[in-house]
């Protein structure tokens, strides 16, 4: 049996900004990434090339997403899902788009999110430490 190369991959997102939030998507090609990543990251000379460009980027994106948790709550306070298309998610608030966007591009990317708040980062090991000692000039050979 060979390798499936079509995989899923869970996008992460920061628990205390978008609490419960969890979004499957399929795994992009190196071109599909790139595709993204420059339309996400370009300058825009003006609104109208601004808009083709995000419309682009939706179209890339959008039929990557497989699921999503994403749910509304309504005027009489029932909470319904909303569904996973391309109006939807043209629709999302620019910060949950955004987050949506740089998600997937660092789980293709393969970017692992930042180390846990208690890692040691750069502190002395608990592990003693060899003792060196200066070598004198002339060795015997």
């Amino acid at each position: 049996m060979g390798y499936i190369a079509n995989t899923t991959i869970d996008l992460e997102f920061d628990p205390e900004q978008f609490p419960g939030l969890e979004v499957v998507a399929e795994d992009g090609s190196v071109t599909e990434y790139f595709m993204v990543h420059e339309l996400y990251y370009r300058k825009f000379p003006d609104h109208a090339t601004a808009r083709q460009d995000m419309q682009e980027l939706h179209d890339l994106l959008v039929p990557k997403l497989v699921s999503w948790t994403l749910e509304r709550r309504e005027a009489d306070g029932s909470i319904r899902p909303l569904p996973l298309d391309r109006a939807t998610f043209g629709c999302l608030a620019k910060k949950l788009q955004s987050a949506v966007i740089e998600a997937w591009l660092d789980a293709v990317q393969g970017v692992s999110r930042p180390l846990d708040k208690r890692s040691p980062s750069g502190e002395q090991s608990a592990v003693a430490s060899i003792p060196t000692e200066t070598l004198s000039d002339n060795q015997p050979s």
